[in-house]
C-alpha cells in the first residue's frame, strides 16, 4: 500500500497539469505512476515530450500504483489527511481517505499501458534560483504554434543562454551554466510558473542524450530535445543599444502606476491593442477608443527621455510585458523598427506597429498625470491649461533655481499656510471639475450606444422591407 496526504495531491495537480499540457489546461489521459520502496517515495507522470518526477527520499515499504490524473482532483484538500492507494488488480485501483469524519472509497480502472520515463540522470550542474523564473519568463515569450521555424520551443545554448521567440517579441538571457557545447531545443511548458515549486531553491541542470533535466528541490522535469526543429538566430536581430535615437526612462513609481492603468485605457479590444509612446519634451501613453471623440492620454510625470524625440506606436501588451519583466529603459531607433529594453543579463525586443497609426496630441485628450503618491489627477487638458500636479519629493524641489529657494525660505509661516490653503481649493475645484467631466464621458458614451442601437434596428429593418 503506498500512502500519501491529500495535500500533496493538491500540490501534484497544478504542477503535472502545467508540465503534460501545452497551456496548462485540457484533459490528462496519461496515468501518475507511484514507487515506493527503500529511496523513498517517487510519483511520476510523462508523455512523448515531457516528464515531471516528485520524490520523498522517507524510506518506506516497498510497492507500485498507478492512478489516473482524476485520483489528484477527487481526493485533493488542504490538509495532511492521508490517502491509501492501493492496486487491487492489474488494471484496477482503490483509494480510500477521510472527508473530515466520513471514510471515502474510490475505484479506478487504470487502463494497460507501458509507462515510459526517462532514464535518470546523474550529472548535473548547480544553477542559481533565478534559473527557474528565466525558464518561465522564456517559455511565456514562446509561440503557442509552430510555424516553419520551431518558436513553440526554447532554445538552450551551451554558453549558457535561454532564446525565446514568437514572431513578435524575443527574449534572450544569460549567465547560466549549462554541460553541454551546442544549442539545442526544449518543447515549451508552463511549469517553471507553478507557485507550489520552492523558491530561492538552486536549480540543477542535467543532459541525457535524448532528454534535458531540471531539478528543483524535490521536483524534477525533464523535455526532449528536439532534434529536427530550427530555430531562428535571433541574437543577430538585437542591435547595440548605444545606437539608439532615443531613450525613454520609466520611473519605477510611473511604471507601476501605468500597469495598473493601461487595463482601463480605450482600444484594449481592438487588434493588437495598439498604444501610442510619445517621447516629445515629456513622456505621454496614448490611445483611443474607435468611438470615442478624443484620445485618453497618461502622463509619466517622473519619467523622462534622452536623444531626439520619438512617437511610437506599439501593442500595449509588449509593453506590459517590458515593465512586468522589471526593465524600465526603451530603447528607440525609429517608429519603424523593435523597441530594445537590456539589462546586464538580459535583452527584450518587440516590433511596432505602423507608425502612421500612432496618436498625435489633441487639445481636448483626457490626461491622467501620474505623481508619486498613490493619487492621480485626470483632467481635460488644452495647450493653455496648467497640468495640476503633485510635487515629486524633496529630491525634485532642490532642482529648482538658488533664487527660489532663497524666496521661499525668507516666506513667513503666515505665508506659507496662505499658498498651503490656496493649493488646497484648487486641488479641490480640480477634483470636483474631474468629477463632471467623467459623468458627462459616461452620459456620452451611454448616449452612442443607444444611438449606434437605434442605427443598427433602422437597417435592419430596412433590409426586411
Amino acid at each position: 500500500m503506498i500512502q500519501i496526504t491529500r495535500l500533496l495531491a493538491r500540490q501534484l495537480k497544478p504542477v503535472f497539469r502545467r508540465m503534460i499540457t501545452e497551456n496548462g489546461r485540457g484533459t490528462i489521459h496519461a496515468p501518475v505512476l507511484m514507487h515506493a520502496g527503500p529511496e523513498g517515495l517517487r510519483i511520476r507522470i510523462s508523455s512523448s515530450e515531457v516528464a515531471a518526477e516528485y520524490h520523498d527520499p522517507t524510506p518506506c515499504e516497498a510497492d507500485a500504483a498507478y492512478v489516473p490524473f482524476e485520483f489528484l482532483n477527487d481526493c485533493e484538500a488542504n490538509s495532511d489527511t492521508p490517502v491509501q492507494i492501493e492496486m487491487t488488480s492489474g488494471d484496477r485501483v482503490m483509494a480510500t481517505w477521510n472527508e473530515g469524519h466520513v471514510p471515502q472509497m474510490k475505484h479506478y480502472d487504470v487502463a494497460a499501458t507501458e509507462h515510459f520515463f526517462p532514464t535518470r540522470i546523474e550529472a548535473f550542474a548547480d544553477n542559481p534560483p533565478e534559473l527557474a523564473n528565466a525558464l518561465h519568463a522564456a517559455m511565456e515569450t514562446a509561440s503557442n504554434e509552430s510555424t516553419r521555424y520551431s518558436l513553440h520551443c526554447v532554445q538552450l545554448s551551451g554558453s549558457g543562454t535561454i532564446a525565446a521567440t514568437d514572431a513578435g517579441q524575443i527574449l534572450v538571457q544569460s549567465g547560466f551554466e549549462f554541460p553541454w557545447e551546442k544549442d539545442l531545443l526544449i518543447p515549451r511548458r508552463s511549469v517553471f510558473g507553478s507557485s507550489q515549486l520552492p523558491s530561492n531553491t538552486k536549480v540543477e541542470v542535467g543532459k541525457s542524450e535524448r532528454w534535458v533535466c531540471f531539478r528543483i528541490g524535490s521536483w524534477s522535469f525533464q523535455f526532449a530535445i528536439n532534434v529536427e526543429g530550427r530555430f531562428p538566430d535571433v541574437e543577430s536581430m538585437i542591435r547595440d543599444a548605444a545606437h539608439a535615437s532615443a531613450s525613454i526612462q520609466i520611473d519605477s513609481h510611473d511604471a507601476t502606476f501605468l500597469l495598473k492603468s493601461m487595463k482601463q485605457l480605450p482600444g484594449g479590444d481592438t487588434f493588437h491593442s495598439p498604444v501610442t509612446v510619445d517621447a516629445n519634451g515629456r513622456v505621454f501613453i496614448r490611445s483611443q477608443g474607435e468611438d470615442a471623440p478624443s484620445p485618453v492620454e497618461i502622463l509619466l510625470s517622473n519619467s523622462t527621455r534622452s536623444g531626439q524625440a520619438e512617437r511610437i506606436n506599439t501593442d500595449r501588451k509588449f509593453l506590459r510585458r517590458a515593465l512586468d519583466l522589471g526593465f524600465r529603459e526603451i530603447h528607440v531607433f525609429a517608429p519603424d523598427q523593435p523597441l530594445l529594453c537590456v539589462d546586464h543579463r538580459r535583452k527584450y525586443l518587440w516590433a511596432t506597429l505602423t507608425p502612421e497609426d500612432a496618436i498625435k496630441p489633441s487639445d481636448d485628450a483626457v490626461r491622467i498625470s501620474s505623481v508619486f503618491d498613490d493619487a492621480s489627477v485626470p483632467i481635460t487638458t488644452t495647450q493653455t491649461q496648467q497640468e495640476t500636479t503633485v510635487a515629486k519629493s524633496a529630491q525634485t524641489s532642490s532642482a529648482n533655481s538658488q533664487s527660489d529657494n532663497q524666496q521661499t525660505a525668507s516666506r513667513s509661516t503666515d505665508e506659507l499656510i496662505d499658498a498651503a490653503e490656496h493649493l488646497k481649493a484648487s486641488l479641490r475645484d480640480t477634483l470636483g471639475k474631474t468629477n463632471e467631466l467623467i459623468v458627462g464621458l459616461k452620459r456620452h458614451r451611454k448616449e452612442a450606444k443607444i444611438v449606434r442601437t437605434t442605427l443598427d434596428s433602422l437597417r435592419q429593418l430596412q433590409t426586411v422591407g
